[in-house]
């Protein structure tokens, strides 16, 4: 487990969501057969940002707490398709789940879609779903600006089944330097999950991104070789995420610094625990 920035991230991107249209108004049906999340929907090609609609006078914050307050407004990004089957159907026996679509990313679209491989036939219609893909995407193109998404280029949709790994940040398997965004589409329709998950990812690209960390090619290039592992991360002078050595001034460098040398003994203890009982317990403890 990796420390990470993202919780103010969170706050203001959540709330810049809220205050320029991505939530409705108060006069807007909250629960419809058929969400249409046209608020998030990116101009046309001639204009080269994602615009948010603004939305009307804001509602009043319970108890002054705005976050949420937005987040229980937020419609469904995306319906998938077919979804009453889905949660009829047997659970997707894959541990890393199936990647249905990879598309890449030219600015603020997604373009050239290849169909996965390998995966269960009643898959099928998720995978052919390129409406609900197409929302998902707009969506975070909408709440993360193009230039700092510069480094991604690829969108993946898989699923790994409903309510487990909802979305990820990864090194395209062929360029260290680029990166996907990976977002599982069973779990697009939850949108407080997936917006919090969206920004929380934006938070792993900020920080983890070449001009934050130097990639290693050697750990691109060898993934399950744990020696070259050990031996990349022992001549790191500065924290070592895993894909390579931060720069010194990088925001994870300074975070580790300002935050975690004194912590890092114990959290390395708690790491070391066998018992999954006793690991959660202190783990509790420690935050």
């Amino acid at each position: 487990m990796k420390p990470i920035i993202t919780f103010m991230l969170v706050v203001l991107v959540t709330a810049t969501a809220c205050r320029f249209g991505i939530v409705p108004t108060a006069t807007a049906s909250l629960t419809t057969s058929t969400p249409e999340p046209a608020t998030f929907t990116p101009e046309p090609s001639s204009t080269p940002e994602p615009t948010l609609a603004p939305s009307a006078t804001p509602d009043a914050c319970p108890n002054g707490d705005c976050i949420t307050a937005c987040f229980l407004k937020l419609p469904p990004v995306a319906n998938p398709a077919d979804l009453k089957a889905r949660r009829a159907s047997r659970p997707i026996d894959s541990e890393d789940g199936f990647r249905l679509m990879t598309y890449t990313i030219q600015g603020n679209k997604i373009e050239n879609p290849v169909d996965g491989s390998n995966f269960p036939a009643w898959l099928k219609p998720f995978q052919q779903d390129h409406e609900s893909q197409q929302k998902v995407w707009d969506y975070f193109a909408a709440l993360i600006p193009s230039d700092q998404r510069k480094y991604l280029t690829e969108f993946h949709v898989f699923s790994d089944g409903e309510d487990n790994t909802l979305a990820m940040v990864t090194q395209t398997e062929t360029d260290m330097n680029a990166w996907a965004l990976e977002v599982d589409i069973f779990d697009a329709a939850n949108a407080q999950d997936l917006t919090d998950t969206l920004i929380h990812e934006y938070g792993h690209l900020l920080s983890l991104n070449p001009s934050q960390v130097i990639p290693s090619k050697r750990i691109f290039d060898n993934p399950d070789n744990y020696d070259i592992y050990d031996g990349e991360a022992y001549v790191c002078e500065n924290y070592f995420p895993g894909e390579g050595c931060s720069l010194p001034d990088s925001y994870i460098n300074q975070f580790y610094e300002r935050f975690w040398t004194k912590i890092e003994p114990e959290w390395i203890a708690i790491d070391e625990i066998e018992s999954d009982y006793d690991y959660e317990a202190a783990l509790d403890r420690f935050f």
